[in-house]
């Protein structure tokens, strides 16, 4: 009898509907799966089905005739939307916080009016019953929620005023088609969004480090450490698809202005240590000509030894009266001499 021990190492496989598997040089698409295997059908027209069972598809995998293609099939705005950085909602900023509650309120209104019948998606439908929209979106717009700029609750009710019908058809369209994210919009810094995600940010702070360096290099030549840095990973990456089937999407390049601004955020004692040493670093960041900077009252407190003056009062160290100063006491003494006539 055969003691066979199983490898722990076993090829785990998933073929979706939009993925592409080319094996012996032909490309396939997975139409069906069931206990005993897959049914993929040809993509060259034909209409050719084979079907493959788990074990046969295991074992290609796992010698490497198996070639897998995640959503090669999906529509390039589809690939598009994938290969943006994602970001949880609930970490956005309260000002985009409250402008999605604003869209969210309104378009929830108009659907609300649609399933009834009441509105059709036409700008003079929209127009026509836009008062009665505005009123239905203060309903959910008057539900208090964190970071509300006007407090909502109780007897209150708010109703949104600025909206036009076409900017709403297009709020509706753009929630049906991706959800809560479209009515995020792309926050007040920018018109576009940012290309690059939480990988290629991870990639650029390590990279522009090599700007903390005694032979102090140039912002340009950063920007080349950059790229060089972003070109190596993406073979990487690309190396890891080809040999363990992993897919790892190329990471987007960032701009000369974005490398820039990651170079300016660094601290700037730290990069006048790393680049000058530590005693320039303190000459260039002392506090001269400047003043003291204090960030609240009484944090420095200076005392002079002896008779020390402070305003228009003198202190005595012995006893520790304060007294009148000397140009105030010589006037009063002259005062009292008119008075006397002397």
């Amino acid at each position: 009898m055969l003691d066979i021990q199983p490898s722990p190492d076993l090829p785990r496989f998933a073929f979706g509907e939009y993925d592409e598997v080319i094996m012996e040089g032909i490309s396939y698409r997975a139409i069906d799966c069931s206990e005993a295997g897959y049914v993929f059908a040809r993509t060259d027209g034909t209409g050719v089905a084979e079907s493959f069972a788990h074990a046969v598809l295991s074992q290609r995998v796992t010698l490497g005739a198996l070639e897998h293609r995640r959503d090669a099939f999906l529509p390039e705005g589809a690939k598009r939307r994938l290969r943006a950085p994602a970001q949880v909602l609930s970490t956005l900023a309260p000002k985009q916080q409250q402008k999605a509650k604003y869209h969210e309120s309104l378009v929830r209104a108009f659907l609300e009016m649609e399933a009834e019948g009441k509105v059709k998606r036409t700008e003079t439908s929209v127009k026509a019953a836009l008062p009665e929209i505005k009123f239905r979106a203060g309903k959910y717009l008057s539900v208090p929620s964190e970071g509300d700029v006007i407090e909502a609750g109780g007897n209150k009710m708010i109703v949104p005023t600025k909206i036009s019908a076409s900017r709403l058809l297009k709020r509706v369209a753009a929630f049906s088609r991706d959800g809560m994210a479209a009515l995020y919009g792309r926050g007040s810094g920018s018109s576009r969004p940012r290309r690059i995600g939480p990988d290629e940010l991870a990639l650029v702070s390590k990279t522009v480090r090599n700007y903390l360096v005694m032979e102090q290099p140039s912002i340009a030549q950063v920007v080349e450490d950059v790229r060089d840095a972003f070109i190596a990973e993406n073979l990487r990456r690309e190396e890891l698809r080809k040999t363990e089937g992993k897919d790892k999407i190329p990471l987007v390049m960032p701009s000369r202005e974005t490398i820039r601004l990651e170079v300016k955020k660094l601290d700037p004692f730290e990069v006048d240590i790393a680049r000058f040493g530590l005693d320039e670093a303190r000459k260039r960041n002392a506090p001269v000509g400047k003043g003291l900077e204090l960030t609240r009252p009484l944090e420095r407190v200076e005392m002079m030894s002896g008779r020390s003056i402070s305003g228009r009062f003198l202190r005595d160290p012995e006893s520790g009266q304060f007294s009148a100063t000397r140009k105030k006491r010589a006037s009063a003494s002259k005062r009292e001499r008119k008075r006397v006539g002397t």
